[in-house]
């Protein structure tokens, strides 16, 4: 009868050591999660800011005060960007 049980029984999954740890997160802590899953898209932001914003603060890209063309159909404005109606 205990050979019959010990082979009905079920696998355990065993997962790495981060994967544990997450899981384990994820159930124990789910708004601890979500804060670190915040904080690492911050922490990235922060590292790759270069990448993601390689203009300065009052750097312009493009010319300012153009008249209207094909490209900026209402023209530019001070700053570089497109006018807009309203």
């Amino acid at each position: 009868m205990s050979q019959a049980v010990a082979e009905l029984e079920m696998p355990v999954r065993r997962y790495s050591f981060l994967t544990d740890f997450f899981i384990r997160m994820v159930k124990e802590k789910p708004l601890g999660t979500v804060g670190l899953v915040i904080f690492l898209l911050l922490l990235l932001a922060g590292i790759f800011a270069n990448f993601l914003a390689p203009y300065g603060l009052n750097e312009t890209v493009g010319g300012f005060l153009k008249p209207p063309s094909g490209q900026f159909w209402l023209g530019t404005d001070n700053l570089g960007g497109t006018c807009s109606v309203g």
